[in-house]
């Protein structure tokens, strides 16, 4: 079984549960039986926002084959597919990202998406990480943050500021982050420093920094954090935002969402899959998942996310 968006519109209306192709893997690809798939916030854009439809055009491809990331276990190997890291064999446990359709029983995958899922994680864990946390890393790396700096995070506590979290820390630098108060241990208790989100906020990041702010990582979007980011941060060019592209463009620093990047972010994101598995089978990650729903729950998680939040959300079939 999969799930795919039937159409452009309404959650409830559009999700559909359809039978898997069953066909082998052709030169260069790997079939899986899927244990876990992630839901990211882009599942649920593609077919129910109007900026998304307009980024491709969307009416050729309905019904729409939906998941970007997964782990599971390989079932057959195409040949000529050895994997970015080495060879690939059936019974290999993998993580599978960047792909289509993850959310399925069954997927079949070019080879350049698998990596060795680390032993240490959950099938959850490993299904849902590697999204969030290679976009963190772009934007480190793209605010070119230095250990003993400080970084402020933008929502902290969410799926993508956890992983900008926790990389800054073990990169060396300091991190101060804008979340809820009912977060403010689970940021202690990395090493970061929390600060209350509201009005005021400029203010209250000063009063918890000891110098300056050398660059900020933006996960929430709002018009109010992107101006308290321009009044503590003079270089624009090492504030990211993955959220509010028109803000960005408006004033000029950095925007990291949107479709899959130029080569060298496509690059960037790629090589960060090894380190992101390297560190979480060492224990250095807190990978956290908030909440499974079986596959054919899509549509509930899908309107949690979309409304609520509802932390770091995965499909198990």
């Amino acid at each position: 079984m999969k799930i795919v968006a039937a159409g452009h519109g309404l959650l409830a209306e559009m999700l559909r549960e359809v039978e898997c192709e069953k066909r082998p893997p052709a030169a260069g690809e790997v079939a899986l039986d899927v244990r876990a798939a992630a839901v990211n916030p882009k599942d649920f854009k593609l077919y129910t926002t109007t900026d998304y439809a307009r980024m491709r055009d969307r009416s050729s491809v309905f019904p729409l084959s939906l998941g970007l990331e997964a782990a599971g276990v390989v079932t057959a190997v195409g040949p000529d597919a050895p994997g970015p890291l080495g060879p690939i064999k059936e019974g290999d446990e993998v993580i599978a990202y960047r792909v289509e359709g993850a959310y399925a029983s069954r997927i079949v995958v070019p080879s350049s998406c698998i990596i060795p899922k680390p032993a240490r994680l959950s099938w959850a864990q490993a299904g849902s990480m590697m999204l969030p946390g290679t976009t963190a890393f772009h934007c480190l790396a793209a605010t070119f943050v230095r250990p003993g700096e400080t970084v402020l995070v933008h929502g902290a506590a969410g799926a993508v500021g956890r992983f900008a979290t926790q990389l800054a820390l073990i990169t060396g630098a300091h991190v101060v982050g804008t979340v809820s108060e009912t977060n403010f241990d689970l940021l202690r208790n990395w090493g970061a420093t929390p600060v209350l989100r509201g009005p005021g906020l400029a203010e209250r990041v000063r009063a918890a920094t000891v110098g300056e702010i050398a660059a900020v990582i933006d996960t929430v979007g709002t018009n109010d954090v992107i101006d308290a980011s321009l009044a503590l941060v003079t270089n624009h060019r090492r504030i990211a935002t993955i959220v509010n592209l028109a803000r960005a463009r408006q004033d000029r620093f950095l925007a990291l969402g949107g479709e899959s990047g130029n080569d060298e972010a496509i690059s960037i994101r790629n090589n960060a899959r090894y380190v992101l598995a390297a560190l979480a089978q060492s224990g250095a990650l807190d990978v956290r998942v908030d909440r499974a729903f079986p596959l054919s729950g899509a549509s509930e998680a899908h309107e949690l996310a979309r409304t609520a939040g509802g932390g770091r959300l995965v499909l198990i079939p």
